[in-house]
């Protein structure tokens, strides 16, 4: 069986979904808390991947944040002058075949760059709409593009016969 990776680009999910919001409101901490849960319960309901990353920007903060894992989630932040962004692509260039990987992210920079290293590309959206996020969590520039249940079986249709799963 080939493995399956899914990376999320962390606080750009976080700024695209309303429902994060709220929790931006409190602080930084508890948005991030909020995402790793929803990302969290989205894995133990789905079981589509052998690894997940979420990846945060942590190059402001020099270091103050150590990386850990929260169930089966890593949670990442860039080094000292390095993005998040760049951490993404260097996570799915070290990632070698036969490993299929999927990023999270609506950020250009991050979905060419991992479309042109091979990784498949799940927009914020669709993301939400696959984690089962409510319709308060839908991602703000998509509000008109909400998935319906058989959007969302085919999108895990597709998924599932890419990365050979029965």
């Amino acid at each position: 069986m080939t493995g399956r990776t899914i990376i999320i680009d962390g606080y750009n999910l976080m700024q695209r979904v309303k429902g994060f919001g709220r929790a931006l409101d409190d602080s930084l901490e508890s948005a991030r808390r909020a995402l790793i849960g929803t990302v969290g319960r989205y894995l133990a309901r789905k079981r589509l991947f052998d690894k997940t990353v979420i990846v945060f920007d942590g190059a402001r903060n020099m270091g103050e944040f150590k990386n850990f894992k929260v169930g089966a989630v890593s949670v990442v932040f860039s080094a000292f002058r390095e993005s998040a962004d760049d951490r993404i692509i260097s996570l799915i260039k070290k990632a070698a075949p036969p490993v299929r990987v999927a990023v999270v992210s609506d950020d250009n920079y991050v979905t060419n760059n991992a479309r042109a290293h091979g990784a498949d590309i799940i927009s914020c959206a669709d993301f939400m709409a696959l984690a089962g996020g409510g319709k308060d969590r839908v991602c703000h520039e998509a509000d008109d593009k909400k998935l319906d249940d058989d959007t969302m079986a085919s999108i895990n249709d597709s998924l599932k016969k890419a990365w050979r799963i029965k």
